[in-house]
């Protein structure tokens, strides 16, 4: 429940600063936003290695060695921090060149550019201790922390903007909730750990050699969630402008509520797997029973979007949208919702230390859909970028059968099929009604209703199929 109260923040926010700031202005602060969504990737996969070991070493009741541990991993955040902070603010100006932010704009940001490359490093320093909370499995504390943060984030730019506040004064704000809520995060952890002792800058050599042996095939996989979740955007900036992404950020925003949500309120998988036994049915039991939530959980978020585009889109920006926007939003809906299901066999991936495998397909899968939007944009518009999204579906199949059976030792295709084959059966009833009903997804509210129920109901009946026959 913490991690839902930001994105609806930032969706009811969306029409808010796109009207106050501009198409121009507010694609300005987007590029910024996904600039900073991508600074965990300079940690070379440091936060799940950090986690993965935590758990590991709690489940053996041994607390000198999480000790040195977590001093070990705050070491070499601070080194990488202090890399990143003179690296961006080295680069910036170049970067925002190229991802053709106005020649205005980005005379008025070069004076706040060194404070916005402290909000890069403040957020990064905060992975440490957020992977302590996870580590010690008080996902109550982490989410709680991130969604008061993010909150706090969204409700003072809105002030700022509100109040009249230019682009400066908005990383202003940024940068002052960033740090408050990474002391806040050194507090909790602390506590867990019994005191500050992990905060000196020691690293030991065998847990140096232990995170970056696990952290690189992580950081792999972070690259590879950074393309699957970031690169489009630049190439939307790139080939259309910054005017342009901001309909296309909301689309992607609205569509991919349920695969974060889902993300992160699943995310206290990845240590339980970590702690329970290979041998045995318990891993099975608890992912079954993992995927019947995802999968279900994802076609009942996602298939009403689907089925109400048109009126959602309408009625929340308000504004002259782009041609084709409607459609943008029912393909990123059916994405994201079969996205969704490939959460669980990637934690399951983490818990059993299989991160090369979850790695390179997420690389992959990011890599396709970004080489797709590059071809698909200059025809097609924003209707292109839309479908660049589908192209990770054939490595995403190929993926759930390898991990399928590096975790549980079977081989088979169809399950990596059923995995998928809900989502596109619960699709398939909302895609008929809005072709077969003159004015699609504009129908009357209790056709609306009628058709969400029934698709709903057929989900979770596919759902609870695959349960029994335990794929």
């Amino acid at each position: 429940m913490a991690y839902l109260v930001p994105p609806i923040l930032h969706l009811i926010a969306t029409p808010l600063l796109l009207t106050w700031l501009g198409a121009e202005t507010y694609g300005v602060w987007l590029i910024l936003s996904s600039l900073l969504a991508i600074v965990s990737l300079a940690d070379l996969g440091m936060a799940a290695a950090t986690t993965l070991l935590i758990a590991r070493l709690r489940r053996a009741n041994r607390h000198e060695s999480v000790l040195r541990l977590a001093s070990s991993s705050w070491c070499l955040y601070a080194f990488f921090s202090t890399f990143l902070f003179l690296t961006s603010f080295i680069l910036m100006p170049t970067v925002l060149k190229i991802l053709r932010v106005p020649p205005a704009q980005l005379e008025e940001l070069r004076v706040i550019l060194p404070l916005f490359s402290l909000t890069l490093c403040f957020q990064f320093l905060n992975a440490v201790p957020d992977s302590v909370m996870r580590g010690f499995q008080r996902y109550d504390l982490e989410s709680s922390i991130r969604a008061l943060v993010q909150t706090f984030v969204m409700g003072g730019i809105c002030l700022t903007v509100f109040l009249g506040g230019s682009l400066n004064d908005i990383v202003l704000t940024h940068v002052s909730v960033v740090l408050l809520g990474c002391i806040v995060s050194i507090a909790m952890a602390s506590q867990l750990l019994g005191g500050m002792r992990w905060l000196r800058f020691r690293v030991h050599r065998s847990d140096l050699h232990r995170l970056f042996k696990l952290g690189i095939f992580a950081w792999v996989q972070s690259l590879g969630g950074a393309i699957f979740n970031q690169a489009d955007k630049f190439v939307v900036t790139l080939l259309m402008g910054p005017a342009a992404l901001p309909f296309y950020n909301a689309c992607l925003q609205l569509a991919q509520l349920s695969s974060s949500f889902l993300s992160k309120t699943l995310g206290f998988l990845f240590p339980k797997f970590a702690a329970t036994p290979a041998d045995g049915s318990q891993r099975l039991r608890l992912f079954n029973k993992a995927m019947l939530i995802s999968t279900v959980a994802a076609c009942a978020l996602n298939i009403p979007i689907f089925l109400g585009a048109e009126v959602i889109l309408t009625n929340w920006l308000g504004l002259d949208l782009p041609p084709n926007l409607t459609y943008v939003l029912m393909i990123l809906a059916l994405a994201n919702a079969l996205a969704s299901t490939g959460i669980v066999p990637s934690y399951l991936m983490f818990g059993t230390g299989n991160f090369h495998i979850s790695a390179f397909f997420a690389l992959a899968s990011g890599s396709a859909i970004t080489l797709c939007a590059f071809l698909l944009i200059p025809p097609l518009g924003l209707l292109g970028v839309a479908l660049a999204r589908l192209a990770f579906l054939p490595f995403s199949l190929v993926s759930r059968v390898i991990i399928y059976h590096r975790a549980f030792g079977q081989w088979s295709w169809l399950r990596g099929f059923l995995q998928l084959a809900p989502v596109f059966a619960g699709f398939l009833l909302p895609a008929a009604f809005i072709i077969w009903w003159p004015g699609g997804a504009s129908a009357p509210p209790w056709y609306f209703l009628a058709a969400m129920v029934t698709t709903a109901s057929i989900a979770l009946t596919f759902g609870f199929c695959r349960f029994f026959y335990k794929y």
